[in-house]
């Protein structure tokens, strides 16, 4: 991904290097994170937490609001849902589980006392998420 100050672009290349395509001009602006979904679209998470979807060719399929700050965002390649990591008023780690199916719907949101930045997070192909936190020392939590 390239950025500028006040916009962003996704490159797409291929494993060998070459470039294939770039999308996104004029719709990115602070981008906090991405994440490739199970069928090749990209999830872009924007600073202003709202999150653009585009298909594997770059057209934008759709765009949701979310209702809290967020910093970053992974998918779930079998289920289709994505996690999104939020920081509360206290400083604890949030994390809320969406589906991506029409309109953007809460599954499930849990909230956990690793505290510093979270400059990471996955999730496994058994649906458990995997944080990394940003303190000293760094750990992995593994949240069920």
């Amino acid at each position: 991904m390239w950025r500028t100050s006040s916009s962003a672009c996704v490159y797409v290349y291929e494993n060998d290097g070459k470039f294939l395509r770039s999308f996104g001009i004029g719709l990115l602006s602070s981008v906090s994170d991405m994440a490739l979904t199970s069928d090749d679209r990209v999830l872009v998470l924007n600073r202003n937490s709202q999150i653009l979807m585009y298909s594997e060719h770059g057209d934008l399929v759709s765009e949701f609001q979310l209702s809290c700050p967020a910093s970053r965002i992974a998918s779930h390649h079998s289920s289709e849902d994505f996690v999104v990591a939020t920081k509360d008023e206290h400083g604890y780690l949030c994390l809320h589980i969406y589906t991506k199916e029409g309109e953007l719907e809460l599954v499930r949101s849990t909230e956990n006392n690793a505290e510093g930045f979270c400059p990471k997070i996955i999730v496994t192909a058994e649906g458990h998420v995997a944080l990394l936190s940003g303190d000293n020392p760094w750990r992995v939590f593994i949240v069920c």
